[in-house]
């Protein structure tokens, strides 16, 4: 089945969809100055590694200050990466807006990560005009499994709107 924008590719064999590849609707600069100013995303040194259309990946760089005992990078710094990441994707899909915010995050820790720099790549798998759904992973630079999360971001009235 196709939906709009989409085309299928037919071979002997096969039929593929095909959508066209689409533009991040914010741009990197945009995100890059969330992390600068806004209070509550400094304290973690994220960078971003690249952006897609409802896709992010984040880098959290390795920081003593993120240790449990026994040098396990704690739990809500997971979080906080996943977090952070599906709502720069939910972003890249919907243009800069703010006031999406968590609904949901549901965490599964895999296995720790002991410190080392944690990679988050997030996707949006649902936007809808309320809701939008997906998924995010925590992980070593090799690939190595950390954390799963699936999240859930609500597309918030602004301030105006809710007046």
């Amino acid at each position: 089945m196709c939906f709009p924008g989409e085309a299928v590719r037919t071979t002997h064999t096969t039929a593929e969809v095909v959508t066209p590849m689409q533009e991040p609707k914010v741009a990197r600069a945009e995100l890059e100055a969330l992390i600068k100013n806004e209070p509550f995303m400094q304290g973690y040194d994220m960078e971003i590694v690249s952006l897609g259309y409802g896709k992010a990946t984040l880098l959290f760089p390795y920081r003593e200050r993120f240790n449990r005992p026994g040098g396990l990078i704690s739990g809500p710094v997971l979080m906080a990466a996943a977090d952070a990441a599906f709502w720069f994707a939910t972003m890249t899909q919907i243009g800069f807006e703010p006031m999406a915010v968590t609904s949901e995050l549901n965490t599964a820790f895999l296995r720790p990560a002991v410190r080392e720099a944690v990679y988050c790549d997030a996707e949006v798998l649902k936007c809808g005009s309320k809701l939008v759904y997906g998924t995010a992973a925590c992980r070593a630079e090799s690939g190595r499994l950390f954390s799963h999360h699936t999240v859930t971001y609500i597309r918030a009235a602004t301030p105006q709107e809710r007046t």
